[in-house]
Order: C-alpha cells, then structure tokens, then sequence
C-alpha cells in the first residue's frame, strides 16, 4: 500500500504592520531610556568627578598649608630649642658665676677678718710701744741727775730698755765686791726702782775679754760677772726691792757694746723686763695645724 505524501505544513499567520511599527516604537523608547538613564548617570558621575577633583584641590591645598605650617612649626620648634639650649648655658654660667662670686666672697669675707685682726694686734702692738715709751720716758727722767752725773745711762739696745752703770763706779778690778761710790749710786738707783712697783727688772753683769790672771779669786770672767750681778741684786733687796721683781744673770764677755773699748765692756745693766701683755701674742697650739709636707712628685716613666 502506497503511503501517504507528507503534508505541508500550515502556513504561518502574517503578522500586521502595526504590530511592527509598536515593536519599533517601544524599541524607540526603551532606548531612549536607556540613553537617557545613561546621560544622567554619566552626569551624576561627572559631578561627582568634579567635586572629587574639588575635594581632592582642596585637600591638596590643606596638604601643602599643613605641610607649610609643620615646616614653620619645626623652625619655630629648633629656634625655641637653640633658645632653650642658650639660656640653659646661661644659667649654668650664672651658676658657675654664682659659685665663684660665692668663694670669691668667702675669700673676701676671710681676708677681711684677718685683715681686721692685724689691725687690731697692730693696734695692740702701737698701744704697748707706746706703753714702754711712756715708761722709757718716766724712767729716764727719774734717772736724769744720775745721767747729767755720768753715773748711769738710760738707752734702748735690742729692744730692751737698759740702765748702765760703769764697773769702775761699782767695783774695784777684779773685785765683785761694791766700793762705797758704787754703794752710794746703788742706793739712789734702788730709791728710784721701787717706785715702779709692776715692773722687773734684770741684773746682768759683763766683763771685757781679758780672761783672770792665773791665781785670781775668780776663775773666769763668767764667774766674776754672775758675781758682780748677785752682789748688786743682793744689795737692791737690802735696800727694799722685792727679791721677786730681780733678775740676775752673768755674760762674761760675750756681750760686748764697743769692739775696742774694754772699759765700756766692763759695766752693770739693769734691763726693764716686758711683762707678759707686753709680749706678741703666741698662737694656740691647739688650734694651729701643722704644716702638711708636700708629697714629692712621682718619677716619670
């Protein structure tokens, strides 16, 4: 059995021209849309790139016045630190200034007082000469009719005050026993000493350099000189000196006043003795500190 010839297909259904022309339109509008949406997010993004860029300008320029300001604030902050440093260096000067306008003071203040002192030990030292002048003076004028009489010299020698009176008036040669001339001088000599009541006084007998024959009564001159200044002590307690205001003492020799004249050698001195307040003051022992000895220098290597 023959088959059957295949069928054609039905025939497609023709679409009208309005149809298209809608599609077309809507098509159109779509696009227009979207065109549209497109442009206006194009702006949108355009004006948001302009006020980034702005932003960004701006921002820039805030950078460069930071940047500008923080250089300055440096400079500013390395001027105020060399200030710092200068005015630490000041202070460390006036400091150090400080200290040795402090010592220099210290210095001043020491020479000061030590300057004061001197003044006043000078002042102690000028009122006792003037003290022993005063007493030179009073003692020369009680001895004046003993010195225009050639009887007795009032001088000064080696700081000492001192009444001489010539062996020969006082002593046979040889002898150390008084003559009655030397008696009578030795009288008006006490007579005058025992108005000064708060002074004493020393005996010293001296000889010339001729040493004693052989067979003499004394066997040296220093003999006949201590016994020479113990007879005359002797005599000025009899005749009312207190023993405790005497001195006696003997040179011999050994303390000539003329190289070539022995008989002005030969003499009996009475020497003023100083009293203690009189005398320069000592230090205290106890508060005067020994001398430390330099350390010698170590050899160089």
């Amino acid at each position: 059995m023959a088959a059957d010839p295949p069928k054609s297909p039905p025939p497609a259904p023709r679409r009208s021209s309005g149809g298209r022309i809608f599609k077309v339109v809507l098509t159109i509008l779509l696009l227009s849309g979207a065109l549209v949406a497109l442009a206006w997010y194009t702006w949108g993004l355009r004006k948001r790139h302009e006020k980034t860029s702005g932003d960004l300008g701006k921002t820039v320029a805030a950078q460069k016045e930071c940047s500008t300001k923080l250089d300055a604030e440096k400079r500013h902050s390395g001027d105020l630190d060399k200030l710092l440093a200068a005015c630490t260096t000041e202070a460390n000067s006036v400091k150090t200034s400080g200290a040795a306008s402090e010592k220099v003071n210290a210095a001043l203040s020491e020479n000061l007082k030590a300057s004061r002192a001197e003044l006043d030990e000078l002042r102690k030292q000028r009122a006792e000469a003037d003290k022993r002048l005063a007493a030179f003076t009073a003692l020369t004028e009680k001895f004046r009719k003993m010195i225009d009489a050639g009887n007795v010299q009032v001088v000064v020698r080696d700081g000492r005050m001192v009444m001489k009176l010539p062996a020969g008036i006082l002593f046979d040669s040889g002898s150390a026993e008084l003559s009655k001339p030397g008696q009578m001088a030795l009288m008006e000599v006490a007579v005058i000493l025992k108005g000064f009541t708060d002074r004493h006084f020393m005996i010293a007998g001296h000889t010339d350099n001729v040493p004693p024959a052989k067979g003499a009564k004394y066997a040296s001159n220093w003999a006949l000189s201590t016994l020479r200044a113990v007879t005359v002590t002797e005599f000025l307690i009899g005749a009312g000196m207190k023993p405790e205001s005497l001195v006696a003492a003997g040179y011999g020799e050994f303390d000539p006043v003329s190289k070539s004249n022995k008989q002005e050698n030969r003499r009996i001195e009475i020497v003023l003795l100083p009293n203690i307040e009189e005398l320069p003051q000592m230090p205290d022992p106890a508060t005067t500190k020994p001398a430390t000895p330099d350390k010698p220098d170590k050899p160089e290597k």
